[in-house]
């Protein structure tokens, strides 16, 4: 009913039933202050609010490859000219951790396979919003919204759906912790190697079973066990080179695109030889913004700009970390 499907974005109508206009997805805005469609909050903040029913959502945008490059959009653009509001602080791009209708948000990934992205945000919120000084939280701890944000993501795991007795699951930011429950009942939770370059899941395991899904239920909890994380150094692309050629790229354009990246120091050998993480050199904002302008020219910076949108389409797999310049 508020979904629109030629912007993509959840939006207010009128007495009518028509949308209002004009219509700005950046314009923030607060009821109780100066009108609006949305409290503390814009059309790109609140289209995510549907969390008793993610799956819809993603059908409603088209499936799980639009949904995430809706997704990608909302941490990446950013809005000069929206009306300040308070409330709406922490952000990156235009998701916004200082309020809570933005706070499930990062773990929408993982709903169209993207845990790794999850991963990333969730390192990157801990590291940039919750620091030990002065002003140090990004934002207002209505009701202890943000303290239980934070609290559940360092277990690794957050009730997305909070009425849905599940949990999904994300990247722990605590080497141990135990949940004491009734009955003298504990669940543990430990994360084997975890460290501040370790932000990567490899693998999770409930009572040695490993899990295939991504979400544990609350009953689990409750009758107490071990769940098990183990984390890696890097998001892992052994199928690079098969996908990358059905993107139109060969071996021989990838490799002098690496080639240069690294003889242009836009991204360091890891070894001295060549290694380098493609996902890591994708992470470079220069590549970023190839892609965002479309570049498509065989150049080392538009190639890698391709291997970007190899990455969004889900082309590149996640399974080794790094690819050898010298072809494999």
């Amino acid at each position: 009913n508020l979904f629109d499907k030629q912007t993509g974005m959840m939006r207010g109508k009128d007495s009518t039933g028509s949308w209002r206009v004009p219509f700005n997805m950046f314009s923030l805005s607060h009821a109780s202050s100066h009108g609006g469609d949305y409290t503390e909050g814009n059309a790109w903040q609140y289209t995510w609010h549907v969390q008793h029913d993610v799956e819809g959502l993603i059908s409603l945008m088209g499936g799980k490859q639009a949904f995430s490059t809706k997704l990608d959009s909302l941490f990446y653009l950013r809005s000069e000219n929206a009306v300040n509001v308070l409330d709406v602080t922490g952000l990156i791009g235009q998701y916004a951790h200082g309020n809570e209708p933005s706070h499930h948000v990062a773990y929408l990934y993982t709903y169209v396979d993207k845990a790794y992205k999850t991963q990333e945000l969730i390192r990157e919120i801990f590291d940039r919003f919750y620091l030990p000084e002065p002003s140090g939280l990004c934002g207002n701890d209505d009701c202890g919204q943000m303290s239980a944000w934070y609290i559940f993501s360092a277990m690794g795991f957050y009730p997305v759906n909070p009425v849905g007795g599940e949990y999904i699951i994300g990247a722990p930011q605590l080497k141990r912790i135990v949940l004491h429950l009734p009955e003298n009942k504990t669940f543990t939770v430990e994360a084997v190697n975890l460290s501040k370059q370790n932000k990567y899941v490899k693998a999770v395991a409930l009572n040695g079973q490993e899990i295939t899904d991504f979400r544990i239920q609350h009953k689990d909890i409750l009758a107490g066990g071990h769940l098990i994380f183990t984390t890696i150094h890097a998001k892992s692309c052994s199928e690079a080179i098969k996908r990358l050629n059905e993107f139109g790229l060969s071996n021989e354009e990838l490799t002098h695109t690496l080639s240069a990246i690294v003889n242009q120091r836009l991204y360091p050998s890891a070894n001295g030889k060549g290694r380098v993480c493609i996902y890591e050199i994708m992470e470079k904002e220069e590549l970023q913004y190839c892609l965002a302008h479309g570049q498509s020219k065989k150049t080392y910076r538009d190639i890698s700009a391709n291997i970007c949108a190899a990455v969004s389409k889900g082309w590149i797999k996640e399974k080794d970390a790094s690819y050898d310049l010298v072809t494999e």
